[in-house]
């Protein structure tokens, strides 16, 4: 207790964008807790007020929708940030310091044309990458190395099926909120196997 006195408040941890350089984004419910504000949120209009404020509508979000304010004032640390690739669920979790950002289906590589597992690093991104091999679109765009890269598709409701690519949903923009959450360097785990009930 008294140790705690010391060290002051315990920091909130704190959600960065790689689209809104320079910026740190707390959860606003454990904000509005420390800070004893009253947060009200309508589910049917999403939009919050904050000590009977209007919250701004452009305020990001995590994945699930939970609402996030700027830090500003409040105490906060910004952990490192890390994603895992889980072929065997086909589904991708990505956490930046202990808060879960976002946890989304994705279809990864197909029988013959298997997402390779192991340990990378997001490198280049864009908004809209055009494979040298098949010539497709590839909009969202992260890339683990060479040819295989992490981007957005329709195709990613019936498991495995890319050319070993990790597909994520354009349906409820998981890959735009992916593309702007990650920052270039951020240690991406691929792990598992495509799961055999998949022969595609």
């Amino acid at each position: 207790m008294f140790a705690a006195l010391l060290l002051g408040p315990v920091p909130l941890d704190a959600i960065t964008f790689d689209s809104r350089p320079g910026k740190a984004f707390v959860i606003a419910r454990q904000a509005a807790d420390r800070m004893h504000w009253k947060l009200e949120y309508d589910s049917v209009t999403r939009l919050a007020q904050l000590n009977g404020k209007p919250m701004p509508v452009d305020l990001p979000k995590l994945f699930d929708g939970t609402l996030l304010i700027e830090t500003k004032e409040l105490p906060y640390r910004i952990g490192p940030k890390r994603v895992l690739v889980d072929l065997t669920k086909q589904r991708i979790t990505a956490w930046q310091g202990n808060v879960v950002t976002i946890n989304t289906a994705i279809s990864s590589g197909r029988r013959l044309k298997d997402t390779p597992p192991g340990k990378y690093r997001a490198g280049k991104k864009e908004r809209m990458h055009i494979s040298s091999i098949y010539g497709s679109k590839m909009p969202y765009s992260v890339q683990l190395q060479g040819n295989y890269f992490v981007h957005g598709s329709e195709q990613t409701s019936f498991g495995p099926g890319s050319h070993g690519c990790v597909r994520l949903p354009m349906y409820n923009d998981a890959a735009q909120w992916f593309f702007e959450w990650v920052s270039p360097e951020t240690p991406i785990t691929v792990q598992g196997k495509r799961p055999m009930s998949y022969t595609k």
